[in-house]
């Protein structure tokens, strides 16, 4: 019963700490992806302001 609790125990803290670095990765994908948005939307404006010629 005790070797039963504390296997238990650590599944749950395994998973919480799995659940925690899954939450992490999301973040920073995020972030990336805000990134990427932010400079193709800069992109866009620079190419936008170029001459006919030069697109």
């Amino acid at each position: 019963m005790e070797n039963e609790l504390e296997d238990i125990i650590c599944m749950n803290l395994n998973n919480k700490q799995t659940i925690d670095l899954a939450t992490a990765f999301i973040d920073a994908v995020q972030t990336v992806s805000a990134s990427i948005n932010a400079v193709d939307s800069r992109l866009v404006d620079l190419i936008e302001k170029l001459p006919n010629e030069d697109k």
